[in-house]
C-alpha cells in the first residue's frame, strides 16, 4: 500500500466532545472546515471519502473511532451531506421543500373532511418529521429514502386530488 503520513485536520468544536454520538461528532467537526472551500457547488456526488481528512490518524486514534485504519466514507449527516455534495444552496432547497410540504400536510389535517384522511396525513407528517429528525445524525440511505419521496409524492397526490375536488361543479 501507498505510505500515509498523518496531518491534523482542522476541527470546527472541542476535542471533549469528539467522542460523542459514536465519533460523529469528530466526522462532523472535520467536515464542517471543508465546506468553505465550496459554499457553491459542493465537492460533488459520492467524493466525500476523497476530501475527508482521512490522514487525521492522531486525532481519531486518541478520541476512540473504532478504528483509525478505517476509510470514512460519509458524513453521518443527512445535511452534512447534501452540502458535502452539491453545496449551500443545495441544502437551503432541500430544507425550504421540507419545510413546504411540512407545513402543508399540518394545515390540511384539521382540513381533512373524514377521519381516515386525516390518519393519512398525520401519519405522513410524522414519517415527514421522522425522517428530517433522523437526517441530524445519519445520511441518505438507499432503504428509506425512498419511501420519504413516496410519501412526499402521495402528499402532493392528494393535495392535487383536493384541490381538482373543489374545482369540478
Amino acid at each position: 500500500g501507498k505510505e500515509v503520513m498523518p496531518q491534523k485536520a482542522p476541527l470546527s468544536i472541542g476535542k471533549r466532545t469528539l467522542r460523542w454520538l459514536s465519533g460523529r461528532m469528530y466526522i462532523w467537526s472535520a467536515t464542517i472546515p471543508l465546506l468553505k472551500k465550496t459554499l457553491l457547488t459542493g465537492y460533488g456526488p459520492e467524493s466525500f471519502p476523497f476530501v475527508f481528512p482521512q490522514n487525521d490518524l492522531v486525532t481519531r486514534s486518541n478520541i476512540g473511532v473504532r478504528s483509525y485504519r478505517e476509510v470514512i466514507l460519509r458524513p453521518h449527516s443527512l445535511y452534512l451531506q447534501i452540502a458535502a455534495n452539491s453545496g449551500l444552496p443545495a441544502l437551503a432547497a432541500f430544507a425550504a421543500l421540507a419545510l413546504i410540504l411540512l407545513i402543508r400536510t399540518v394545515r390540511r389535517i384539521s382540513a381533512a373532511a373524514t377521519a381516515g384522511r386525516r390518519a393519512l396525513l398525520t401519519g405522513i407528517a410524522l414519517a415527514f418529521l421522522s425522517f428530517l429528525l433522523m437526517g441530524i445524525v445519519n445520511d441518505s440511505v438507499a432503504a428509506v429514502t425512498p419511501l420519504w419521496i413516496l410519501a412526499a409524492g402521495t402528499n402532493l397526490g392528494m393535495a392535487d386530488q383536493e384541490a381538482n375536488q373543489r374545482t369540478v361543479p
